[in-house]
């Protein structure tokens, strides 16, 4: 995680207002949803719980939506500019408040064009929230007026809470949060963050990525949050190494719940070392045979995350192999 005022800028004021915006980012990642006054919380998934709770618990609606309708998003209109269809939503949340009993509530509720209007609502955010989230943080960092003035500090605020929020609720993990801010101001001399760990924009091409870190512009790197709400994980079989006191036989395979435990010799694990060519990195060197392998479907947003998400993900079952079959057995790395 980036250190306070680890990034610089010509620019004095711009400067203090990205590290600020940093700071803030890495505060909301760490402890976003356990602090009050840190809410996991945004325009789309508040109205995503609205439209949830309306069309899936019919019976016991009325406290939840007392709830919603209270949010101080709904007391924000300047939040709300770039989304026409929120005009009929907050057309039914005024008349909802307005309402004296429970069954004038619920026949407010129950009208067919809420479930419509907040369905267009939900389209136009995850859509368009990314991009207009981009713009205010730009236009933020590029005021001519310093860090305390014109509310910047209360909009970085919100504009890392929204952006964090996503994340979670995108099922992104701590670990995949807390690598953004490397992704995106990251060295290029340090060689773990290589150039392709940037989320670049779709619009970019392979072959212009270079030119683009290159230009090394605030917009350039900024763009780099879009990315991250809008990407979808990477799937494929991760395979991890495993050393333990207690090796198995050379052509050993065990299946548990979809976890492949694997011998050193086994078919697959000697196609997939046939496979991958002699290159400088070692990375032949993977393949040992003091250990052995576990081998799984898995999904990650960035390389350097994977081993979280590994981790997370053949708990349970190394817990059982360790237990039953394999006993002082430890992950030692990661592929």
């Amino acid at each position: 995680m980036p250190g306070i005022k680890r990034i610089t800028n010509e620019n004095a004021d711009v400067e203090a207002k990205v590290n600020y915006f940093i700071d803030r980012y890495n505060h909301h990642v760490l402890y976003g949803g356990s602090e009050w006054h840190l809410e996991l919380e945004n325009q789309l998934s508040l109205i995503e719980k609205i439209h949830f709770q309306l069309t899936k618990d019919p019976e016991y609606r009325i406290p939840y939506f007392d709830n919603y309708f209270a949010h101080e998003f709904f007391d924000e209109e300047e939040e709300w500019l770039h989304y026409p269809a929120y005009q009929n939503v907050k057309k039914v949340i005024q008349a909802y408040k307005a309402a004296n009993t429970e069954k004038e509530k619920k026949q407010i509720l129950n009208q067919v064009s809420f479930v419509k209007a907040l369905e267009k609502l939900i389209d136009e955010l995850r859509f368009h929230m990314p991009e207009k989230l981009m713009e205010l943080l730009m236009s933020i960092f590029l005021c001519v007026h310093p860090l305390e003035e014109h509310e910047h500090i209360s909009k970085l605020n919100l504009v890392a809470k929204l952006m964090v929020s996503e994340g979670y609720f995108s099922g992104k993990t701590l670990e995949d949060l807390d690598g953004v801010i490397n992704r995106i101001f990251y060295n290029g001399n340090e060689r773990r963050y290589r150039d392709s760990q940037f989320p670049f924009p779709a619009e970019v091409k392979k072959a212009d990525r270079k030119k683009y870190l290159s230009a090394r512009s605030l917009e350039n790197q900024i763009r780099g949050f879009k990315s991250v709400m809008q990407e979808d994980p990477n799937k494929g079989i991760v395979v991890m190494r495993v050393f333990g006191s207690v090796r198995l036989p050379d052509e050993f395979e065990f299946n548990y719940n979809g976890v492949y435990f694997l011998g050193p010799e086994t078919p697959r694990i000697i196609k997939l070392k046939a496979s991958i060519p002699d290159r400088k990195d070692g990375f032949r060197d993977f393949f040992k045979k003091d250990c052995f392998y576990i081998a799984t479907p898995l999904e990650w947003f960035s390389f350097y995350n994977i081993k979280y998400r590994m981790r997370a993900a053949v708990s349970s079952q190394l817990d059982y192999f360790s237990c039953h079959i394999a006993p002082n057995t430890r992950s030692r790395s990661y592929r």
